[in-house]
């Protein structure tokens, strides 16, 4: 067995989650990672979520996320597990993974 691999129960519920994932986009849910957090903005209202560089905070249309303020706040989040975005990341198998990948790569 691959250990990256998924069960094919986990299989199933990613699956659902891809595919709740995809209707929520064609509903007009916009989500954004912002280091762990996801969010969700109704496109209707909100058209773009980017950094600095890229968008203009004097222009009127533009305000500054994650203030906390109760004017930019996002109300519809979760977060995830790990959340790192710009350094590197590495994995760490259980013993029964080490086991699994052993195998499989022999």
């Amino acid at each position: 067995m691959n250990p990256f691999d998924l069960t094919d129960a986990q299989k199933r519920k990613f699956t659902a989650l891809k595919k709740a994932y995809e209707a929520c986009k064609k509903e007009g849910i916009m989500f954004v990672n912002v280091y762990g957090t996801l969010q969700a903005y109704n496109s209707k209202m909100v058209s773009e979520y980017a950094d600095n560089s890229s968008l203009d905070i004097n222009d009127e249309d533009t305000f500054r996320a994650n203030s906390r303020s109760e004017d930019t706040e996002c109300l519809n989040y979760f977060n995830i597990v790990c959340e790192w975005t710009d350094d590197p990341h590495l994995i760490k198998l259980t013993p029964k993974g080490l086991k699994a990948y052993k195998e499989y790569n022999s």
